[in-house]
Parts: structure tokens; sequence; C-alpha cells
């Protein structure tokens, strides 16, 4: 579940609980603290935009997708830099015991192939890691980018909150759903 979404769970989570507070008053046994309070009606309309869909059609999709694959590749080419050296390491330690080494230079040379092959197998778990960071770093970073035009939209819908289009939404009504406006307004802004 990514940051964002958390996020707006416990600001639901938290209107939910101050609505259940404020309607709790016309109930009988209700608290002296709250039955003098002002009743206030929290009205939370919400607006529904496809980050994916904006993505997609600004082209930053492929900008992300190309960043990360120039990654990729710079780290990929790091990996076979570490291997091959680890490979030289490998054969000049061989060459350095002869033709007739001794069962103890055999099982030390095993033994250094074992850690290279492990090295290998860390560098490719590490790079894998990075480009997760890569991809979740660029992410965010179009997160950030599309949060203001977003808001700005749903202020002018008046929508007091976004929400993404995702698995965590079940339902919503197309006339909430501002993808199409935020991304007009990003391919103004990048004009």
């Amino acid at each position: 579940m990514t940051r964002w979404t958390q996020i707006l769970i416990v600001t639901f989570a938290i209107t939910a609980l101050a609505l259940a507070i404020w309607n709790d008053g016309d109930r009988p046994g209700q608290t002296a603290a709250f039955a003098d309070a002002p009743q206030q009606q929290l009205a939370t309309t919400a607006a529904v935009v496809d980050l994916d869909a904006v993505a997609k059609a600004i082209g930053k999709d492929t900008e992300i997708t190309e960043q990360i694959e120039a990654a990729v590749q710079q780290m990929n080419e790091r990996l076979r830099t570490a291997a091959q050296e680890m490979q030289e390491q490998l054969e000049a330690e061989q060459e350095k015991l002869g033709d007739d080494p001794t069962e103890e230079q055999v099982a030390r040379l095993r033994q250094m192939a074992a850690k290279a092959q492990q090295n290998v197998q860390n560098n490719r778990s590490a790079a894998q890691l990075r480009r997760n960071q890569v991809r979740t770093q660029l992410i965010q970073q179009f997160r950030e980018e599309a949060r203001p035009i977003a808001e700005k939209v749903a202020k002018a819908s008046g929508a007091n909150v976004v929400l993404l289009a995702n698995d965590n939404v079940l339902w919503y009504e197309s006339a909430a759903d501002i993808t199409g406006l935020v991304i007009t307004e990003m391919r103004a802004a990048r004009e």
C-alpha cells in the first residue's frame, strides 16, 4: 500500500469517526460535552483521478520507463564489470596454483569461487532493489508533480479530497472522475 493511499485511508477514518461523534449527540445517553456542542455536518466530496492514465496521456510513463531502463543498464554494466573482475581473480589464483595443486589449495580455490558466486548473487539482488527504488522515486516525483494540479482541478469541481483510481476504490460515479481535466492541465503546464 502506498504512502498516499495510507494517508487517504487514515483521513477517511478520522472523518468517519468525527461524523460518528457529532451525529451521536442526537442519541440518548450523550455526554454533556457533546450535548452543548453545535451540530456540524461535514460534507466530503471526492474526486477521482487515474494517475496511470494521466502518465500515459502526457508521455510520462514512457519517460519513467526510459529512466528506469537507463538505470538498469548502468547497474548491469557494473554487475558485468564486477563479475569479470572476480573471474579474473579466480583465474589468476588458479594459475598461481599450477598444474598440481594440493587438496588444501583446491579447497581454498573452491571457497573463493563460492564466495565470488555469492558476491555476484548479492550484487544482482542489490541491483534489483536499486531498480525498485528508482522506480518508486520516479513515480513519487510524478505524483508530487500531479498533486497541485489535481488539487486545483478538484477544488474547481467542488471536491475537497482526491482519490486515486486503483484497487482501493471500489466504485465511483463517472462525474467524480477528473482524470481528463488533470490531463488537460498537465499538458498545458508542460507546454
